[in-house]
């Protein structure tokens, strides 16, 4: 976005209000979501392809697309084993 916005002499922040103001722009919401897409999948493909350096994939990714990554936990909670003693009754 920044490339752009500097390409028609105006802010970053600039074009996010354009962006929120649906009755002075309309259609430049959809425009910059479709960017945004482009972007994504530009990114994607650069990083498969090694054509782009995989900590500034991540880092652009993380800061510029809302892309996070998943970490996931399995949590396995060790319960003791039941012990049955020949009269029947059980204990621990």
């Amino acid at each position: 976005m920044e490339g752009f916005a500097n390409s028609i002499g105006v802010r970053a922040e600039t074009l996010m209000e354009w962006a929120k103001d649906k009755k002075g722009f309309p259609g430049f919401s959809d425009a910059m979501s479709t960017v945004k897409q482009m972007q994504k999948d530009t990114l994607i493909q650069g990083a498969l392809l090694n054509v782009y350096n995989s900590r500034f994939a991540i880092f652009f990714a993380k800061n510029n697309l809302g892309m996070t990554e998943d970490v996931n936990h399995d949590i396995t909670v060790w319960e003791p084993p039941v012990i049955v003693n020949p009269g029947g009754d059980m204990s621990l």
